[in-house]
């Protein structure tokens, strides 16, 4: 009756744990999938009952849930790691897995409730002893990674609810914290090393992480071609096993864990098989036609074939059977799985059917990681292990225009549009964003907007898409646009009062030297007067500025010549040419000035024009000066070119009064708006077009002033000479000066050196750069968005791994700033040595000696004993060497020395080695009493005497390696040339009639 009773709880507690299998109403029921269209199913599955075929893997996860879970109340429920209570992320995540494809939606959203509130940063810290109390900070990859998959087919199964969105965000951490190089790291805080778990590699999750994800799916492609190399770099060629740890070029280690197919490796096939019946065997981003999966999964079935009723581990990678492990478990059940999907899976039914009765036979009373796996393997086994998709509401999203890292002027109208699909329903609003601001709604079929309010510098533009009920969809990947201005900047006038002795000058990003080739200092735009003091010339301009509120101008020009002074705006380098810089007018090109003669002077008139940096002129013409008023004809003279022979005056006359000391007249034109412009080649002519297709107001780069006498009056106007004639300017204006001289040129990226290699656990020296002389370096820790700092960071070194920095110039405190360039900073482990444990009671003449480290070392003899001359085979720098000649009594110490790299000093261990005997020689005693070998140690000559041997004698003389280096028979005495002869010990054998003898000889 107590079996019987026993036995009656045990079922009862069994159907109720089956109560929840299928709860909520799953989209697909657990044992609702027939099989899998790329892989077989064991054709040996139960049938009848609740789950048919699946009856046993129902069993197992019922025994999992109820050995294994445990309610934390409103925190959730954890699955036990211990007895005790403790938990591990990993197992949150497995059960989260079982209990989506279990339809089992109550625990499933209680396990994710713990994960949730045991997470920091959105990542789960990987262990807690009980339900409240933490024992290990940071992530564990592999279960962001099983977290994030079950959460997609928890969308698939209940897609009302907001699992989809949940997954998105986690699959945007793991994106950002756990892949390093395309391949899974092991933790968001830990994993940076030069150390990998070739398990958590999980192409097949990145596949479908790309989907939900669609802005990254160029990242997550990238992701799984990574995946693939490390894997293909680490398995076994011939078993296809893979090895618990490696690098992470994939050469197996035990960088933390035994190196060897074992309780860390159990999952890949799990994962592998999973690429394979969910993508195809074909997939693959290796340049074959099948997939690095299942080429996997093929080595793994060949090699498991015969073996199905002994799944057994840890084996050695290369063992010759899974039978040669020592334990026989659930985690090994995985062995199972690549016959599913192995090359031609119809010869491997029978096999796949023995491995399924293995798998069961295992049993439901394993411990926690065990049972898992599994319980994992029993759900593929039975197909219940589907590619979710079919209910997920997929969207894509894509801007289209403009290109990435496009340029446009300042108030010039940025073209928008895009792409945008969505699996169900259809795409009703696109957003488009500069950065964090909205910009505006897209409209029509291609999302069109024109982005008109785009400051000067570098933005980032996204757009989001809605579906018809507002619900967010998806964010597209982010574009570069490059906001300049006119010709680069994005001035819009100029103001000068000459209240300064130096002229306006202000840092733009930039730069200038004597050839743009080796320009290397920030350029400066401002108002930079032509001064011409060369006195060969038959024109002389030379002016100064006192800071009085003038600038004043002595001016000689010769007869029939026209001569211009002026202002500009400086030039830099662009694309390699000096190039001027221009100022933007198109909203108002009025010019103002006021200009004095003194008395002494002469009457001089004035022709004052705009360049654009096309070279186009618009000349200010017929403009006469009458009573301090600019007398104002209709139309502008409009040419292409400077021309000295204008079709008419077109001057402004100031004549010296002599009853003042100065004679002034205020200047002040509108060159775009204040008359109808006409062109002279056409006699009345057409309009000009003034929106920039024949003179470009966006980019007038120069103002120019002809200084002409008045004093010729005939009818060809060939202008006379004149000498030291002034012309003093002051309240200098141009375009819209309310808005300030405010130019910026984008400045370029700084110069840095990547990747920089530090030691861990050194201080590190602050990071450098070469900027622009004159520009600000700004140091930031993200490649977008947060704060600058003025400081060089100096890197962490607490952790190894990769740590990246960002740097970029800046002009002043402003927001004229480039882009950013990036430093790699790689954090290495210092080396580590071990020259082994001291061996108390040697033998000599030789010892050998294993050093371990983090590299191959070098071994050296620190002290020795008088006599010996040591020497190391196969050489010193080896782990494991010889060390010979160790022939005279007492102690060695030798060292054991691995190089560091970087900043990090060589590791060096000591050990002592004390030789208390030498091992004997073949010594025959009357050989031993008759034969003379000397001198010992010998340097060029050794001297044998056999003379007094009888019979027949031979001699042999071998290196430590056992080579003869020497040999004769039959002879009394002779010399044995060691002048060739490397230095060491040598092993002197004498063959006689009586017997053997051996001697060791020293070449110093």
């Amino acid at each position: 009756m107590k079996k019987l009773l026993t036995i009656t709880i045990g079922l009862c507690f069994a159907l109720g744990s089956q109560a929840q299998i299928n709860t909520g109403s799953p989209a697909k029921p657990f044992n609702s999938n027939t099989g899998y269209a790329n892989g077989i199913l064991p054709t040996n599955l139960p049938s009848g009952g609740s789950y048919g075929k699946s009856s046993d893997a129902a069993i197992a996860y019922d025994s999992w849930k109820s050995r294994f879970v445990q309610s934390c109340g409103t925190k959730g429920s954890l699955v036990k790691f211990e007895p005790s209570g403790s938990v591990v992320s990993e197992g949150i995540a497995y059960g989260m897995l079982l209990a989506a494809y279990a339809g089992d939606k109550p625990l499933f959203d209680d396990l994710w409730k713990f994960y949730k509130n045991s997470s920091s940063g959105g990542i789960m810290d990987w262990k807690w002893s009980s339900c409240t109390s933490k024992s290990q900070n940071g992530g564990a990859t592999d279960a962001e990674l099983d977290v994030a998959m079950a959460l997609i087919v928890a969308a698939d199964q209940w897609p009302s609810g907001s699992y989809l969105t949940d997954a998105k965000t986690l699959v945007a951490i793991i994106r950002a914290s756990e892949v390093t190089n395309n391949q899974f790291n092991n933790g968001n805080t830990w994993g940076q090393t030069d150390c990998r778990n070739p398990s958590y590699q999980s192409p097949a999750y990145a596949r479908e992480y790309a989907k939900i994800e669609s802005n990254q799916s160029t990242f997550w492609n990238n992701v799984v071609t990574g995946n693939n190399a490390l894997l293909r770099a680490n398995r076994n060629a011939n078993t296809g096993l893979v090895s618990n740890w490696s690098n992470t070029s994939g050469a197996a280690n035990n960088c933390n864990g035994p190196n060897e197919y074992g309780y860390e490796s159990v999952r890949n096939p799990w994962r592998m098989v999973t690429d394979v019946i969910w993508h195809g065997r074909a997939t693959g981003t290796d340049n074959s036609n099948t997939s690095l999966a299942t080429e996997i999964a093929d080595k793994m079935a060949n090699w498991a074939k015969n073996d199905v009723a002994n799944f057994k581990g840890p084996v050695s990678t290369s063992a010759s059977s899974p039978n040669s492990g020592p334990d026989r478990n659930g985690a090994f059940t995985t062995y199972a799985l690549p016959f599913m999907v192995a090359s031609g899976t119809g010869s491997y039914q029978t096999t796949l059917n023995g491995a399924y009765t293995n798998v069961v036979n295992i049993g439901n009373n394993d411990t926690y990681f065990n049972s898992t796996l599994r319980c994992i393997s029993l759900f593929t086994l039975t197909g219940n292990f589907w590619l979710p998709g079919s209910n997920l509401l997929t969207a894509t999203l894509n801007i289209t225009s403009p290109l990435n890292n496009a340029s446009y002027d300042k108030g010039v109208a940025v073209p928008l549009t895009a792409t945008a699909t969505v699996s169900t329903g259809t795409v009703a609003k696109v957003e488009y964003y500069d950065g964090g601001t909205l910009l505006g709604l897209g409209t029509g079929s291609t999302f069109a907007y024109s982005a008109t309010t785009l400051t000067g510098g570098i933005h980032t533009l996204t757009a989001k898409s809605y579906d018809a009920t507002g619900k967010f969809l998806t964010e597209s990947p982010g574009i570069t646009v490059i906001i300049s201005g006119a010709s680069d900047i994005s001035s819009t006038g100029v103001l000068e009062f000459f209240e300064k002795t130096t002229p306006i000058a202000e840092l733009t990003g930039g730069k200038i030297g004597t050839s743009c080739a080796s320009a290397n200092t920030a350029a400066t735009t401002g108002v930079y007067w032509f001064d011409d003091i060369d006195p060969a010339t038959p024109f002389a301009a030379t002016f100064t500025r006192a800071g009085d509120g003038v600038l004043t101008y002595k001016i000689s020009n010769a007869a029939k010549s026209y001569n211009v002074i002026g202002f500009n705006f400086g030039e830099y380098c662009k694309n390699g040419v000096k190039t001027k810089y221009a100022v933007d007018l198109s909203g108002n090109a009025v010019l103002k000035f006021t200009v004095k003669i003194p008395k002494a002077n002469s009457s001089m008139e004035l022709k004052i024009v705009l360049k654009d940096s096309a070279g186009h002129v618009l000349a200010f013409n017929k403009n006469v000066i009458k009573n301090d008023t600019i007398q104002k004809r209709t139309y502008y003279v409009y040419d292409i070119g400077f021309s000295k022979n204008h079709p008419t005056t077109d001057f402004g006359s100031l004549k010296p009064d002599a009853t003042l000391n100065e004679t002034a007249f205020n200047f002040s034109f509108d060159f775009k708006n204040a008359l109808t412009v006409k062109d002279p080649a056409v006699g009345g002519g057409n309009n000009i077009n003034l929106t920039n297709a024949d003179f470009n107001f966006k980019k007038v780069v120069e103002v120019a002033m002809t200084p002409l006498s008045s004093t010729d009056v005939t009818g060809t106007y060939d202008p006379a000479a004149y000498t030291n004639q002034t012309l003093i300017f002051s309240n200098l204006s141009l375009g819209n000066v309310a808005l300030g001289l405010d130019m910026c040129t984008i400045p370029e990226t700084p110069t840095v050196s990547s990747p920089v290699t530090v030691c861990q656990g050194s201080v590190a020296a602050p990071l450098t750069a070469k900027g622009l002389t004159g520009l600000n370096l700004q140091w930031y820790e993200t490649a977008t968005l947060g704060t600058g700092n003025l400081t060089a960071p100096t890197p962490a070194t607490s952790v190894v791994g990769p740590n990246n920095y960002y740097v970029s110039q800046k002009v002043g405190t402003g927001t004229c700033e480039g882009p950013r360039s990036s430093i790699t900073v790689n954090v290495i482990a210092p080396p580590t040595a071990n020259a082994g444990v001291a061996q108390g009671n040697a033998k000599g003449p030789s010892v050998t000696l294993n050093g371990t480290g983090s590299a191959v070392g070098t071994w050296k003899l620190v002290t020795g004993q008088t006599g010996a001359t040591v020497t190391f085979a196969p050489s010193a720098n080896a782990e494991s060497v010889t060390a010979n000649g160790l022939t005279v009594l007492g102690d060695y110490t030798f060292n054991y020395t691995v190089a560091g790299a970087a900043s990090c000093v060589a590791a060096s261990s000591n050990v002592v080695v004390t030789v208390t005997t030498i091992t004997a020689l073949e010594n025959d005693t009357y050989l031993n009493e008759n034969i003379e070998i000397y001198p010992n140690p010998a340097t060029d000559n050794l001297f044998v005497n056999l003379s007094k041997v009888n019979g027949s004698k031979s001699m042999k003389m071998l290196d430590m390696f056992g080579r003869v280096v020497f040999e004769s028979s039959n002879q009394n005495s002779f010399n044995v040339d060691m002048s060739n002869f490397n230095k060491g010990m040598y092993v002197v054998q004498i063959q006689g009639e009586s017997g053997k003898l051996s001697r060791s000889v020293i070449k110093q």
